[in-house]
Order: structure tokens, then sequence, then C-alpha cells
């Protein structure tokens, strides 16, 4: 709404409709910037950014008098978001990503070495996040990524492995 207004007010004025244009995508740009940010394993806010552009633009072609255009692409929009939306959720299913806190009995590196050769085994893609030494134990942090029968398999056995003394999944 504030793009249609700028763009209605820059028609009224006597300065060049494609100054304030530029200052719109300028502006809308910087506001966008400003929903990403990066967690600690991800990025997010990258759709919120991409839909407060879009929707700038289509404010802009209803401030050049573009009403149709702007109810089509208002309505595509909404099917677009509508449609990812189901398809997250449906590869949310097939593809998983968990991260392990594992405590190993002592703090032997062997250990480790035999649980990432145990994680290659159970075919999940995996990646060092941290490792810490508390007294005698070793603390190490994994991120974990595959099907989610496949880590489901992985927590079933890792309670079984008599070097771990204990472990998270979160």
């Amino acid at each position: 709404m504030g793009a249609t207004l700028f763009t209605l007010a820059s028609k009224m004025g006597k300065i060049s409709d494609d100054r304030i244009a530029a200052n719109i995508v300028t502006g809308i740009g910087f506001l966008g910037a400003g929903v990403i940010y990066q967690g600690k394993f991800s990025i997010q806010g990258l759709t919120t950014a991409a839909v407060i552009w879009t929707m700038a633009a289509i404010g802009m072609w209803v401030g050049f008098g573009q009403y149709l255009g702007g109810i089509l692409l208002s309505c595509g929009m909404v099917v677009i978001l509508s449609l990812f939306q189901k398809l997250e959720t449906y590869l949310a299913t097939l593809y998983f990503s968990r991260t392990l806190y594992i405590t190993f009995k002592d703090n032997s590196v062997e250990h480790l070495r035999t649980f990432e050769q145990f994680l290659e085994t159970h075919e999940v893609e995996h990646v060092r996040k941290g490792i810490a030494k508390d007294d005698n134990k070793l603390l190490v942090v994994f991120e974990v990524s595959g099907k989610r029968k496949k880590l489901r398999v992985l927590n079933e056995s890792i309670l079984q492995l008599e070097y771990v003394y204990s472990f998270r999944n979160i």
C-alpha cells in the first residue's frame, strides 16, 4: 500500500516517476534485507523478504493505474505461496535434519572416529559442529540429515552403543 501511495504521489508532483520508483525499490530492498537473518544452522526470512519486495512492486503497478495487473499478480502470489507451503511440508517428510549432542564415556578420540564411521554406515549426512572435553568425557555436536526413517533407526542404534554415555537429539 505504501508503494502505491508513493507512486500516486509521484504522479501528482513535478518529480519524475522513475526516480520515485527507484527509491521505492531501494527502500523496500533495504527492508527486505532486514528481515533475513542467519540462525545457528540455517538462514530464515528469505520468503518474507521476497514477498515484501514483490508486494511493493504490485503496489507500484496499482499506483501507475494497472489495476487488473495488480489484482492478477496478487492472486498469483497467494497461489504460489500456498503451493510452496505444501511443497515445504511434503519435503519435510522426505528429508529431515537434527542436531545430535553426544557424550562419550571417556575422552578417547578413538570413540569419536568409531562414531563417525558408525554414522556413515547408517547412510546419513553428518557434519561435526563442535567438540569439547568435560572432566573425563568427550562432548561432540553433530548435525545429521537424511530420510526420517533412517534418522529414527540411527537414534535407536545410538542407544545400543556402549561407548556413548549420553546423547540428545534436538
